[in-house]
């Protein structure tokens, strides 16, 4: 789902931490249509999950074809400097590395299916992880309901594409906050593509806490005070009154008022 199609009427399944939520796109934002909670989160355990998908699409038409939205919970997302010209079979290396040393045990994350947003000259590689429990979730979801998903997304790379505005990407140095169930990323572009990204930033509600958020990923970056857009996307229909800074932007996926259905 690209933002030229938020405007007609697919459908799309945000797993995360917490919930397990259908949406659909109506009047260029997006409706929230059914959530089922995750009383305890596993990513090692598909039959609670396959469960949660399953009744959010409970009533849904087989040719619904919505699309997967994935959150770090279950695709976790990490990054690494690329100071020179790496063939991409070398940073699929570093990039898994990089999982097998943060995601203990080894045999987790490391070994898990890998994609790799990379081109040469990039100054850093993102690479998404993809729990095998998350995939077996999905095939048995999609054959208790009977339809089939349009894709499977890592919720950060869609949200490059929908949360953040094209000036995001024709302009360097501007950052965006991307909102995830139980954390926040943070993600910075400029000239050389993303040249600073957190996965794991805290929870961030209102406009305050999320120039927060920047100012402490500048800072850790060692990048000098500068004055680059900030632009903040919500699930949640945040108002716009939360607007704390000038220099930053609200992109609200959900409509106005929208809420959890009754």
């Amino acid at each position: 789902m690209w933002p030229a199609e938020l405007s007609s009427r697919p459908e799309l399944v945000r797993v995360g931490a917490r919930a397990v939520e259908r949406w659909r796109g109506r009047a260029g934002a997006l409706e929230l249509l059914a959530r089922q909670p995750l009383d305890a989160f596993d990513s090692t355990d598909p039959g609670v999950l396959a469960d949660a998908v399953a009744r959010v699409m409970h009533g849904a038409p087989a040719n619904a074809r919505p699309r997967v939205i994935v959150e770090s919970a279950w695709m976790p997302v990490v990054a690494v400097e690329c100071g020179a010209i790496w063939r991409p079979r070398d940073v699929a290396a570093l990039l898994r590395h990089r999982f097998e040393v943060l995601h203990r045990p080894a045999d987790a994350a490391g070994a898990w299916p890998l994609r790799c947003d990379y081109r040469v000259g990039d100054a850093m590689a993102v690479g998404f992880a993809t729990a095998p429990a998350l995939l077996s979730a999905l095939d048995q979801a999609a054959l208790a309901w009977g339809g089939r998903w349009r894709g499977i997304h890592p919720a950060l790379a869609w949200g490059l594409r929908v949360g953040a505005p094209r000036a995001w990407w024709r302009r360097p140095a501007r950052w965006l906050v991307w909102p995830e169930q139980d954390r926040t990323i943070v993600v910075r572009r400029d000239a050389r593509g993303i040249a600073v990204l957190n996965p794991c930033a805290a929870l961030a509600g209102d406009g305050a806490r999320l120039a927060r958020l920047v100012e402490i990923e500048r800072l850790r970056a060692g990048l000098v005070a500068d004055a680059a857009p900030i632009h903040a996307a919500a699930w949640d229909g945040v108002e716009r009154a939360a607007l704390a800074a000038a220099r930053l932007h609200w992109t609200p996926l959900a409509g106005a008022g929208m809420g959890a259905p009754a």
